[in-house]
């Protein structure tokens, strides 16, 4: 029973990771496509990029509704909590107090990114997961719709990967790294971007 409960903590941290990696990678390309347009590059009047930087940023909060929005079947934070709740004594480097101790932490910090989470779920189940009714019954109401500042996600992105290497190290003295992909979305968008350049340029 302890290697099966193990296993399964085990292989909920590396699912949520995975998750939240593609989601990181996504957030990071749009950031950096955002830039390049705040930097001057007229981007949005090439069809690639503007329907890539759509594409992306729905991706982005797509990804993030799975892991963070509650849903009583999905793998979430909030099921990662509540599983390693119940298992602290599968963990073996933290006490149980230790434990206890960072679940109620994390939640209280997960909920402090309520709003945003809120703002996330309504995008999801307006926009992204299905085309809701309301975008033509009740217009004012979307247009009044919250905006999503990319850094806020930027934020949460970074605190969830806490939470995961906080339980990675207390079961087997290992952490997750994303540290990586900020600089490679950076460096595959500045190139896209200085090929675009360079033929507006040459024409």
């Amino acid at each position: 029973m302890t290697t099966n409960q193990i296993k399964k903590i085990e292989t909920t941290l590396d699912f949520l990771y995975e998750a939240l990696s593609w989601t990181n990678l996504y957030y990071f390309t749009v950031k950096t496509l955002f830039q390049a347009i705040h930097d001057g590059y007229n981007l949005f009047h090439n069809s690639f990029f503007f329907t890539s930087y759509q594409a992306i940023l729905n991706e982005t909060l797509i990804g993030l509704s799975k892991i963070i929005v509650e849903h009583p079947d999905s793998i979430s934070f909030d099921y990662l909590l509540n599983l390693v709740e119940l298992s602290c004594k599968h963990f073996p480097h933290a006490s149980k107090e230790e434990i206890q101790k960072s679940v109620t932490s994390h939640r209280h910090k997960i909920q402090s990114y309520q709003v945003l989470i809120n703002k996330i779920k309504s995008q999801r189940d307006l926009n992204l997961a299905h085309s809701d009714r309301k975008l033509i019954t009740q217009p004012d109401l979307i247009a009044a719709e919250p905006f999503i500042v990319l850094d806020e996600i930027e934020d949460l992105i970074e605190d969830l990967l806490t939470i995961l290497n906080t339980y990675s190290i207390y079961l087997k003295q290992s952490e997750y790294d994303l540290s990586h992909m900020k600089g490679k979305a950076q460096q595959d968008v500045a190139y896209l971007v200085s090929i675009y350049n360079e033929t507006l340029t040459g024409m």
